[in-house]
């Protein structure tokens, strides 16, 4: 059978950090928030120290949704010095034994 033409992968979209945003703020403790950035989105999400950059891959759908993601999550640490991605987990924590 004929293969299928081969759709060219999208290149990968760069976010340069802010200097004031840590890695910690966009990684997650153990890697959860781009662990759960990747799951919400589908999106392949890889931080780079040398740069303090996250490069984001996938189809153009997941790369936009994780893009957004990432603004908002380095927006809302930017506002509350927080997680936001971790918030929901931690919020959970506290309320446990109440």
């Amino acid at each position: 059978a004929p293969m299928p033409p081969m759709v060219p992968p999208e290149p990968p979209t760069v976010v340069q950090l802010p200097e004031n945003v840590p890695a910690m703020a966009v990684i997650g403790s153990k890697g959860k928030i781009m662990q759960r950035m990747r799951a919400l989105t589908g999106a392949n999400v890889t931080y780079f120290n040398s740069s303090h950059s996250v490069e984001i891959s996938g189809n153009a759908r997941a790369v936009a949704a994780a893009s957004r993601l990432l603004d908002k999550t380095v927006s809302h640490f930017q506002y509350t010095g927080k997680n936001a991605l971790a918030e929901p987990l931690a919020a959970r924590q506290h309320t446990r034994g109440y």
